[in-house]
């Protein structure tokens, strides 16, 4: 729990998942499991407060949650609007198979996982980012309802050994299955170091407008040598104001009167933006003068003349 409340927000949900398993313990009138939750959870919540931040880390929350920034961050935004073909068919799948087998079977079953499970099921149809939790946790109902399901073997001591040797080599496969598809096991390659370095060799002291997705890579990178316009803290680290003008400039059509505004209202003479916004580039260079000073592989550098 210290090092989720360090890394992310999102760390709140392990205390209320907790806080499921000690309240259908309540509900049971199961004294000893509820006593074990009571005290895991207890101890999670003082785990929060060892942050930077200490008891402020709440503060922050509630600055984000329910925050207007939130509409133009994908992770919170509905599932459909996360969809995409094919690439989301197996998850639509497994939703449907989790579904039905739920019905089907809905009077077994541990009660916390299934509750979870519906629950997160119902937030990720919300909010996409809560659909990985669903995912998580209902593998345990899943799994007892396909056993139900299936026809009953004999016990076969050398089926299981062999399914127990294929279930750690698959365990022991991902890791180098992973390092396989992404070699870097680093940040995602949307700035590069290459990119960074130029920047701070050639404009060092540039008032930098930079993309959404290019601020925290930024400071990782430069350990914040070249000041950021914004970056996905959000509400947590800037004034409405600034996030609201940002995000009238975070469009594929670009809105040139909004463009001309922000450059001139921050007095703004580098722009750190998507190689691939090609509307962005003709009005940069070709409406307004300014040059293209760096290209890289997703990230494009244009400067006032």
């Amino acid at each position: 729990m210290v090092l989720w409340a360090n890394l992310h927000g999102g760390f709140l949900l392990g205390i209320f998942i907790v806080g499921i398993f000690g309240g259908v313990a309540l509900l049971r009138r199961d004294w000893v499991n509820f006593r074990i939750y009571a005290f895991v959870g207890g101890g999670c919540l003082m785990a929060t407060f060892i942050n930077p931040l200490g008891w402020h880390i709440y503060e922050a929350l509630t600055t984000v949650l329910g925050h207007f920034s939130q509409a133009y961050i994908t992770e919170w935004w509905p599932y459909y609007r996360n969809m995409v073909m094919p690439g989301s068919i197996p998850g639509i799948i497994y939703i449907c198979i989790f579904i039905a087998l739920e019905l089907r079977y809905w009077r077994s079953g541990p009660v916390e996982p299934r509750l979870l499970s519906w629950l997160f099921l119902f937030l990720g149809f919300y909010q996409f980012r809560y659909l990985a939790f669903f995912f998580l946790f209902s593998t345990v109902p899943l799994a007892l309802h396909l056993d139900r399901l299936l026809p009953k073997q004999p016990n076969n001591f050398k089926a299981e050994r062999a399914f127990l040797a294929a279930g750690v080599i698959g365990v022991c496969a991902l890791p180098l299955i992973y390092m396989h598809v992404d070699a870097t096991l680093g940040l995602p390659q949307m700035l590069s170091e290459q990119d960074v370095r130029y920047l701070e060799t050639h404009f060092p002291h540039a008032r930098l407008l930079n993309h959404w997705n290019f601020g925290g890579i930024l400071i990782f990178r430069d350990r914040g040598a070249i000041p950021v316009f914004v970056d996905g803290r959000a509400a947590t680290a800037y004034p409405d104001d600034v996030l609201r003008d940002y995000f009238s400039l975070g469009q594929v059509e670009v809105d040139e009167t909004a463009w001309d505004r922000v450059l001139a209202k921050y007095k703004i003479d580098t722009v750190l933006w998507v190689k691939a916004h090609e509307q962005l580039r003709r009005f940069l260079v070709g409406k307004r003068g300014w040059k293209e000073a760096y290209t890289g592989l997703y990230a494009s550098i244009y400067v006032k003349p």
